[in-house]
């Protein structure tokens, strides 16, 4: 139906684009002759297929013998969020040893944030140390060092349970003809609801530092 419509989806705007740097190698050639640069941003929620499209264009220097480009890629892997579409921490960390190895890329690290209070750096350092997806973490710092802040933690929603137990024999379906229903869990809506009632008690009631 997308094709009728002459339209694409997000997913094809993935895919097209890896189709297009790994199959049809003039692509690649023009990518070559045009930049020298690439920069690519908020990394973290780069997903695998995305990094393949990067690295097709890549290969095109390496395969005309030309000088190969600068490359920076800037990123937070704590932050990767993009789970949905396949965003993935772990390509960050593959990245930057291939940037390492094939340009010889210097790694920079920066540990220290002038945005949070020691308070919440604090939070984010108990919750990724002991993370084995996160093995390179490093404890940060708040540059302001004397900024009040405060962490308060919501109860998460308790999933409600199923007394009903098994459907009895009347009741079984047909899987050929009946889809199987699937209870759906309002748990997610619930804690985000807390979450907006406690935001509308906080806005225009608590004082904000300049």
């Amino acid at each position: 139906e997308l094709a009728k419509a002459g339209a694409v989806d997000f997913g094809d705007l993935i895919w097209l684009p890896w189709r297009l740097a790994t199959e049809i190698p003039e692509v690649g050639q023009e990518l070559r002759l045009r930049w020298r640069y690439v920069l690519v941003d908020e990394f973290q929620d780069t997903n695998p297929l995305q990094w393949q499209i990067l690295l097709a264009w890549l290969a095109a220097y390496d395969a005309a013998e030309a000088a190969k480009p600068r490359v920076f890629i800037v990123g937070d892997p704590k932050q990767s969020i993009y789970r949905f579409r396949r965003a993935d921490p772990r390509v960050f960390d593959a990245a930057a040893a291939f940037l390492q190895s094939a340009y010889g890329a210097r790694r920079l690290a920066n540990d220290a944030t002038r945005r949070n209070a020691p308070r919440l750096v604090e939070v984010v350092n108990r919750v990724f140390a002991d993370l084995p997806l996160f093995p390179h973490f490093r404890p940060h710092s708040s540059v302001e060092a004397n900024l009040s802040g405060r962490v308060e933690l919501l109860p998460l929603c308790a999933q409600e349970r199923d007394e009903g137990g098994a459907p009895p024999l009347s009741r079984l379906r047909d899987p050929l003809a009946a889809p199987q229903a699937v209870a759906e869990d309002g748990r997610r809506r619930e804690e985000a609801a807390l979450l907006a009632s406690r935001i509308a008690e906080i806005v225009g009631r608590w004082p904000v530092i300049d």
